[in-house]
């Protein structure tokens, strides 16, 4: 897990890196920077088909291991779902 902080926000979240997952989700739409109508379905790790409800940008501020800089990471294609618990960051 890894704890981030959005780009002007207050607020730290956790975000879970799922090596499984082809695409990013985050459960706060207002932590969406841009947001436009989804279309996607993709299935779940049990096998069930779901959509998400929007997708769009998401910035998420962390700090660089090697420089122990911070950088903002720029999440294109986030995937919102008001009905999730975690936010996912996904490896692929």
């Amino acid at each position: 897990m890894i704890m981030t902080n959005d780009s002007g926000t207050t607020n730290c979240d956790d975000w879970m890196v799922d090596t499984g997952a082809g695409v990013h989700v985050r459960t706060d739409e207002t932590a969406f920077l841009s947001m436009e109508k989804d279309t996607l379905t993709f299935v779940g790790w049990k096998g069930d088909v779901s959509s998400s409800e929007a997708s769009g940008l998401v910035n998420i501020s962390a700090t660089d291991a090697v420089t122990g800089c911070d950088v903002t990471l720029g999440l294109e294609d986030t995937r919102y779902t008001s009905k999730g618990t975690t936010n996912l960051l996904s490896l692929e």
